[in-house]
């Protein structure tokens, strides 16, 4: 039985397949690996895989082929043979019969809309209708997927059209030269006469007619527009209908993740699962009457679409909301595919009619998906659908507003966890000096602001009601998290590199032109991408901000131990606040942390504001403060990495390529909307999960050239195949990384040598490296090369991390906790 490596189909025939694969070849990211007789070489064209197939394993083919002259299956369907290609020649340019395609049915028996199934007893009417899916499916992959504005798309749509025309043409004209018009069918005559062409192109001309046929033949979910008063609009995707098509995919209810417990509290915290506000709060909300529960994450965020420092800065301003499903693994949630649009408006609304009305719809079918959820028909049977809101996440500014704290950061109470004033920020370090806000004590402060707003905001730091408090089971003073990346990555780790590294020139450890060692370091392959920008004088002496990205100052945050490490003497005060931080970080960006860590997380920040508020006095901001409340945080939540912001930032460059390439602003937001929800309905044609292995450049190798702990595995006569990076997972490895072989206080590491493909499987041959030592100081661990050899699966890993080993004995983690669980 040979299956397709992009879904569930299988058959008996080898070809079958194949041909079935020659349907997801407009598929995002496609690629498939060979496979035949363990062969690794990735091909991203099906052209070229098919051609690989005849040129390089014809034996294998011929022999699938010659079981049966024509594959005919009990619906009729002929199988073309693979040495046909699909514009009817052979691959030596000679002419070939033309064979229909075989596209396989999905698993629950359905035709998709990415098949192009034609029969052989197929009417006319039947060949324009499917040519005309195809069409569509084209346009939608040109225009949305690369996100041409439509006008461009409809004129090469319209010079293809043409050519196209013409070419079937001049085609019909020799069959009808070469063939007795008398001894043709009635049905062949109507196919010559070409007729049928004009009406698929017509039927698909315009925008209207497209919307349509997404509509009809697409899981679409066409946003809403809601009114707020005269040319006041803003567009709305129904989350419950976006659920609904993701349900009907069975590759994405496989991915869900149901282990969870609701009885002791979890050793190591792992995911929300594992937080007390699931396992006392929002597991009570789970009945029986749900075969299944969706955990979601809401996002908002404010968006400038145009050049912020032209002359439309602020006119089209707008405002998002995006949302995603919180019980799928990490690695498909982030995703651009898995982040979904739930409303788009002009951000000018927001300040005239406020949060409540522009958020309605969006608390209103969360409040239904808890409380009815909604149905779906799986297999033959329907099973209730239940959604429930774990968090929504923001910047700070956009959360304060949400929650109804006050949004001004420099005096007040800005806190939304606390009541702390701002002017005592820098006394507090443990969240014994402070109130925190709870459920009850905020609907005190409401109370408050009813009667006094002006007085509660002084007082209390809240202006009015938020309108998640319309969503029962919602608690805005805990499920409000706080965002990593603007919260340390922008925000702590910059102010704090700035005052150490003054310090560090003011006490003449390091000089102005030692800084230079940043931009010239030499940074391994998987860190290069995200080289930090150079530190400039101004900013170490001015208010002038350090440019670049968060991946950037995260990047410059973990090497400058390695860049300065051995110009500071050990135990330099400045130098230890830095470290302080660096300890800090792995702790709150680890995915898996063990609970008996809070207790250490907790010394350390109380440790670390302390040491700093000490060196510098009265730099304490806000961010800073935050850290406080994150040991709470993480046994209530769970890791907060799973709450940041980082790919929803990533989100939004589609958004402002759509506006930046269509150039027309008359109703942007409906723009948007529509051409996401365009590009999601395209892409839920054929959600993969899954993708196939990617390799480059593959070769085979005899049995005399495997290194001895491989020839162990492999059996005679089954080929091995050597390639130089391989692609599973998200993941990829290549030759000379690290990788992490054992967790534990001196983890075990090693280095890859040779990658290997055996029968589908990957396998990494690497060498050990021994002797290793945590340099504190360079915030680094040391290793030594041994002769010893590993052979290693990716699955049999400790952790997922891939590293550069620098100064042939260095490595540089990222955030993660090296004991084992």
């Amino acid at each position: 039985m040979h299956s397709c490596p992009r879904c569930p189909f299988s058959s008996a025939k080898f070809c079958k397949v194949v041909w079935h694969i020659r349907d997801h070849r407009h598929d995002t990211d496609f690629s498939v690996m060979c496979g035949v007789q363990g062969c690794a070489k990735t091909y991203r064209e099906f052209e070229s895989y098919r051609r690989h197939l005849y040129r390089c394993h014809r034996s294998y083919v011929d022999l699938d082929e010659a079981q049966q002259e024509i594959d005919v299956d009990e619906s009729g369907v002929e199988v073309p043979r693979l040495d046909t290609a699909t514009d009817g020649t052979a691959f030596d340019g000679t002419e070939m019969p033309c064979s229909s395609s075989f596209a396989g049915d999905t698993s629950d028996g359905r035709e998709t809309a990415c098949s192009a199934i034609i029969r052989s007893s197929d009417t006319v009417h039947d060949l324009a209708l499917k040519v005309k899916k195809q069409m569509c499916l084209l346009f939608f992959r040109v225009a949305e997927v690369h996100k041409l504005p439509h006008s461009v798309t409809e004129s090469i749509f319209e010079d293809f059209k043409g050519t196209f025309l013409e070419i079937m043409t001049a085609f019909a004209s020799q069959v009808r030269q070469n063939i007795p018009i008398e001894s043709t069918g009635a049905e062949l005559q109507k196919l010559l006469a070409c007729d049928f062409l004009e009406d698929v192109f017509q039927s698909a001309s315009t925008k209207s007619q497209r919307a349509n046929f997404a509509k009809e033949h697409l899981p679409y979910v066409k946003p809403e527009e809601h009114h707020l008063g005269v040319n006041e609009t803003f567009q709305y995707v129904s989350i419950p209908r976006v659920l609904e098509n993701l349900m009907v995919s069975e590759t994405f209810r496989e991915q869900l993740d149901k282990n969870f417990s609701t009885g002791q509290p979890s050793l190591v915290f792992r995911s929300f699962y594992d937080g007390l506000l699931f396992k006392e709060r929002l597991s009570a909300l789970l009945e029986d009457g749900a075969q299944c529960t969706l955990f979601l994450i809401l996002y908002s965020d404010e968006l400038e679409i145009v050049n912020p420092l032209g002359s439309k800065r602020g006119i089209h301003k707008v405002i998002v909301v995006y949302f995603s499903v919180l019980n799928i693994h990490a690695r498909h949630r982030a995703q651009l595919r898995c982040i979904h649009v739930a409303l788009v408006a002009p951000y000018r609304l927001v300040d005239k009619h406020g949060m409540n009305a522009i958020l309605k719809p969006v608390v209103s079918d969360i409040a239904t998906l808890e409380t009815t959820g909604f149905s779906v028909r799986i297999n033959s049977a329907t099973i209730n659908v239940r959604a429930i809101l774990v968090a929504f996440s923001g910047d700070n500014l956009s959360m304060n507003r949400l929650g109804g704290f006050t949004c001004c950061f420099n005096r007040g109470r800005p806190c939304r966890f606390c009541t702390a004033p701002y002017a005592t920020f820098g006394a507090v370090s443990h969240e014994m000096d402070v109130q925190i806000r709870n459920r009850h004590l905020h609907e005190t402060h409401i109370q408050g602001a009813k009667v006094n707003q002006p007085l509660s905001t002084a007082l209390y730091g809240v202006k009015g009601e938020s309108p998640l408090l319309s969503i029962g089971y919602f608690d805005v003073t805990l499920q409000l998290p706080p965002d990593l990346m603007h919260d340390v990555l922008e925000g702590s780790i910059p102010h704090v590199l700035k005052h150490v590294l003054q310090g560090l020139v003011s006490s003449n450890v390091i000089g102005y032109s030692d800084l230079d060692c940043i931009t010239s370091f030499s940074f391994g392959a998987h860190d290069r991408k995200n080289k930090p920008q150079a530190v400039e004088k101004h900013f170490l002496t001015g208010k002038t901000p350090y440019k670049g990205t968060a991946s950037q100052k995260w990047c410059l945050f973990r090497f400058l131990s390695l860049m300065l490490g051995d110009d500071v003497p050990e135990l330099n005060e400045h130098w230890e606040v830095y470290l302080l931080l660096r300890r800090i970080v792995d702790l709150i960006f680890a995915d898996n942390l063990p609970r008996d860590h809070l207790a250490c997380l907790q010394d350390d920040i109380r440790y670390f504001l302390s040491s700093f508020v000490s060196l510098y006095p009265g730099h304490i901001i806000p961010k800073l403060h935050f850290l406080v409340h994150y040991p709470r945080l993480i046994n209530e939540l769970g890791p907060l990495k799973q709450y940041w912001c980082m790919r929803y930032e990533a989100k939004h460059q589609y958004v402002k390529a759509i506006a930046v390439r269509n150039q027309n602003f008359k109703n942007i937001c409906k723009t948007i909307a529509e051409r996401h929800q365009l590009l999601q309905s395209y892409e839920l044609c054929n959600p993969e999960f899954h993708n196939s292995l990617q390799t480059t450049k593959p070769r085979p190798l005899k049995e005399e050239d495997l290194a001895p702990c491989m020839a162990e595995v492999v059996s005679p006569g089954v080929p091995v195949w050597q390639v130089n990076s391989v692609t599973v997972e998200q993941l990829t490895y290549k030759l000379r990384d690290v990788v992490i072989l054992q967790k534990g206080l001196l983890p075990t590491f090693g280095q890859i040598t040779h990658l290997y493909i055996y029968c589908g499987n990957v396998f990494l041959l690497v060498n050990v490296l021994g002797n290793t030592l945590f340099n504190r100081h360079r915030w680094s661990y040391v290793v030594q090369k041994t002769g010893e050899q590993k052979l290693v699966k990716p699955t049999d890993l400790a952790s997922s991390q891939i590293l550069d080993l620098y100064f042939d004995s260095e490595l540089v983690l990222r955030p993660e906790v090296m004991l084992t669980d």
